[in-house]
């Protein structure tokens, strides 16, 4: 059996080379570095509506709940 590289290190990793078809992929989903920056806006807009995400619910108050008041049971409950 060949053997397949599932991550190619010489692959475009810049946005504006990316191809659906016939390019040279990393092979890994890249989500920090978009082609198109409307279809992020976007994405922002749609999809995080649909769930909380940290940068909206600050969680401070409940790490230190966590770290100070709670049991070891409470922790692993």
């Amino acid at each position: 059996m060949e053997r397949t590289i599932i991550f190619n290190p010489g692959g475009d990793r810049e946005p504006s080379k990316r191809r659906i078809a016939f390019g040279n992929p990393t092979n890994i989903m890249e989500l920090n570095s978009v082609k198109y920056q409307w279809a992020f806006d976007l994405y922002k807009t749609m999809g995080f509506t649909n769930f909380w995400i940290p940068e909206e619910i600050p969680m401070n108050e409940d790490r230190k709940q966590y770290e100070k008041e709670l049991s070891q049971y409470e922790k692993r409950a």
